[in-house]
């Protein structure tokens, strides 16, 4: 067996007094196959003793600075996380995605994704000094967002940062009411009783990466739903630096996204919207914003932004109260 303690999922006794639980991963290996599993000690006051900050800091530098690290996964380590296989740059999902029903790859006119590149730029400027490492979309759908953010981040050299494209590709609501209704939308493509959404994604991004150049190391779908996702996420100890949250649009179903996906944010971490001008997004976001201004030492930071006609984006901010995330 083969014990691994990583150094960013570290954290400083203070820290994990804060945050409740101690992470760490484990790996081993079991004939040709290797193995990551997740492991969480809870640690209360009157079990001080337990766990010993000193000897975990031992194994890592920096903590003795104060520092507590969090978990940045590789595109390589989320590959291997979901597909059970190490990453290899000429046989992987999007590149052999089969395309059962001949879906052809579409750019001329994505629904619901406003998405534009000076925004994303202005998200990063907003970031820096830091690099993201690790950014989540929430609600994919044909992967115009996603392959926004790739471009931006490919003129910016930062090839290798993942994108986790987190959907079921099932559809909301309006899809299938509307397709009913009217059959003159073609953008919706249905057949066998489900959505091709997903195989509209996955040719999109394959035609990307082989005719647009985009780097191979960004996209990876997560086919789960938004709160799979998250609870995912939280069981794997990955804080994302960047979540585009473009899923649910419904009262109250925002505000529980918003909820689960900013607690998942590392220090410094921003979350950014569309549709802020829809009854049931600008009512989610500023109850939540409402919520957590009356939260001792969190100070959130919201602007919306027109764009593509009367489209309104919003941001929420988390605010840095250590020194988590820095780079070695």
């Amino acid at each position: 067996m083969i014990v691994i303690l990583h150094q960013y999922v570290l954290c400083t006794e203070q820290y994990c007094f804060q945050r409740k639980y101690l992470y760490y991963t484990i790996e081993f290996e079991k004939g040709t196959i290797r193995y990551t599993a997740m492991k969480r000690i809870a640690i209360v006051l009157a079990a001080v003793h337990a766990v010993s900050s000193e000897s975990v800091c031992d194994a890592v530098k920096g903590c003795e600075h104060g520092w507590s690290v969090s978990a940045k996964p590789t595109f390589e380590q989320l590959y291997r996380d979901l597909h059970g296989r190490d990453y290899d740059e000429n046989d992987n999902v999007i590149l052999n995605f089969t395309n059962p029903y001949d879906v052809n790859p579409v750019f001329k006119d994505y629904k619901h994704s406003n998405l534009v590149p000076d925004l994303f730029m202005e998200v990063l400027m907003n970031y820096e000094p830091k690099r993201p490492r690790f950014i989540v979309e929430v609600g994919s759908l044909h992967g115009h967002s996603a392959f926004t953010m790739a471009g931006i981040l490919d003129e910016m050299t930062y090839y290798d940062v993942p994108i986790l494209c987190i959907d079921p590709w099932t559809g909301d609501t309006n899809m299938w009411l509307n397709t009913e209704k009217d059959e003159t939308i073609t953008w919706v493509k249905k057949k066998d009783g489900r959505m091709l959404s997903f195989d509209q994604f996955m040719v999109n991004a394959r035609f990307a990466m082989e005719r647009w150049g985009m780097s191979p190391k960004h996209v990876i779908p997560f086919h789960a739903t938004s709160t799979i996702g998250a609870r995912w996420l939280r069981a794997k100890g990955y804080k994302p630096d960047i979540i585009f949250l473009d899923s649910a649009h419904e009262q109250g179903e925002t505000l529980m996204e918003i909820e689960m996906y900013y607690e998942l944010l590392g220090d410094g971490g921003i979350i950014i919207g569309d549709d802020y001008d829809w009854a049931g997004v600008k009512h989610d976001v500023d109850l939540f914003v409402a919520r957590n201004h009356a939260t001792p030492g969190i100070n959130h930071v919201m602007f919306s932004r027109p764009n593509r006609g009367t489209k309104l984006f919003w941001t929420i901010r988390k605010p840095k109260t250590t020194n988590e995330d820095v780079d070695w």
